[in-house]
């Protein structure tokens, strides 16, 4: 009793926290956000009503906590302390952010007296970079009728005013474990672009990378129009190819798959570390671990406790990352996988459809790998393929299953029952095998 009150508390804590965090951001949006919030808050409450009365307090307190750190963070980032400061400045400044090319010289994201700020100077930038800059330090301008509005955009990243260097002199670099991730970036660049300005090598780094700052406007306004530009933009597929390959990798030398799995653990962090904490890359990053994790204790997965936790580490990082169209279209293509191709392959089921298009009709679910509703509502064993393995994945590894094209055996039905983590919250259980 006491393993399933914690696992309830967890996994009630992941979607309230994602709620909560979310609130602020969609809030302060205008009308349209009010009425989003609004219907978010109805949805919320609806979803705790069917909790248990020590559930409901746990929702509760955790979205309440979620949305006093949302709200924090949104006072912080338009707070404007260097707005005293404005004028001529002598001061360091870290360059945080991938420097980019402008029509005047190169642009890049930095610190200057703790605070960020847009950093232009007319020679070359390197992230990681510390300088001794002179300058003079201005209100980023306003935005132009009909234009994008690029005052708004920086100041959600907590960016005031921008920095026009005049004199400039590198005098270190940051350390850490940011400078450690600036030193991997640094070499996987060289290796990918060497010394040239060749744009195909520049390319290769966007799309590895997400660096696009040494490709030129016109190659970035070619990817615009081809519908391409989402490829230099790093996301959860660059994840996924890379926990791939650790598998392949770990098949073809004949390692056992814990070790696949724990390197999984530790590479796929510092991989988001150096190439930004981008919306997909932090849903991709937590559902890669979770997955390992669960992989490795032998411990049921719960695909919609993966995108809520995904969700509430993306929101923690950026309290305006709600209201971002990049958060919006990661999760909401993630979500209709989740909620629509079960029933799309449900559909096709005892239907003339090959089994090799079933697939791409119903992209693949992480629900197939774990008990789910089934055709009649009530939570039960998956059907099994008329290929059906000779040892069920929804049994012990050692406990071979003479399930045939009508499902699992008897002697598997009859085992006693695993509650899925997901209806543990709810105190339900569900007749899936052990």
């Amino acid at each position: 009793m006491r393993a399933s009150r914690s696992d309830g508390v967890v996994l009630v804590a992941a979607p309230a926290a994602a709620s909560g965090l979310s609130l602020p951001a969609i809030g302060a949006a205008g009308p349209t956000g009010l009425a989003i919030c609004l219907l978010l808050a109805v949805l919320t409450v609806t979803w705790a009503l069917r909790l248990g009365p020590g559930l409901q307090v746990v929702a509760a307190l955790t979205v309440l906590a979620g949305a006093s750190w949302s709200i924090h963070g949104i006072a912080e980032l338009r707070a404007d302390p260097l707005a005293l400061r404005r004028g001529s400045i002598a001061s360091t400044a870290t360059i945080t952010g991938d420097p980019r090319s402008t029509l005047g010289g190169f642009a890049a994201t930095a610190l200057v007296l703790g605070h960020p700020v847009e950093l232009r100077s007319r020679v070359p930038l390197q992230q990681g970079a510390i300088l001794a800059v002179t300058g003079r330090l201005s209100p980023v301008a306003p935005p132009k009728p009909g234009a994008f509005d690029r005052r708004a955009w920086l100041a959600q990243q907590g960016i005031h005013e921008i920095l026009a260097v005049d004199r400039q002199r590198q005098v270190g670099r940051r350390g850490g474990l940011q400078g450690a991730s600036d030193a991997v970036r640094r070499s996987a660049r060289q290796v990918l672009v060497g010394d040239g300005s060749d744009q195909s090598a520049q390319i290769v780094a966007g799309v590895v990378l997400g660096a696009t700052g040494g490709l030129s406007d016109r190659t970035i306004e070619r990817f615009r129009a081809s519908g391409l530009a989402h490829l230099l933009a790093v996301s959860g597929g660059n994840v996924a190819i890379l926990v791939g390959s650790l598998l392949a990798i770990a098949w073809l030398v004949r390692l056992p798959l814990v070790a696949a799995h724990a390197a999984a653990i530790g590479i796929v962090p510092g991989y988001a570390l150096v190439v930004g904490t981008g919306p997909s890359v932090v849903r991709a990053t937590v559902a890669g671990l979770l997955a390992s994790f669960a992989w490795i204790s032998r411990s049921p997965r719960d695909h919609w406790y993966i995108l809520a936790l995904g969700a509430t580490a993306v929101q923690v990082l950026d309290p305006y990352a709600a209201i971002g169209p990049g958060f919006q279209l990661s999760f909401a293509a993630v979500w209709a996988i989740y909620a629509v191709s079960p029933r799309i392959r449900r559909f096709l089921e005892g239907r003339p459809c090959p089994g090799f298009l079933r697939e791409p009709i119903a992209p693949r679910s992480p629900a197939r790998s774990s008990p789910h509703r089934s055709r009649g509502g009530t939570s039960g064993a998956r059907r099994s393929s008329p290929a059906c393995p000779r040892t069920c994945s929804l049994c012990r590894p050692s406990r071979p299953c003479s399930g045939s094209g009508s499902g699992l055996s008897r002697s598997c039905r009859s085992r006693p029952a695993r509650r899925p983590c997901w209806l543990r919250a709810r105190g339900r259980s569900a007749p899936s095998c052990s």
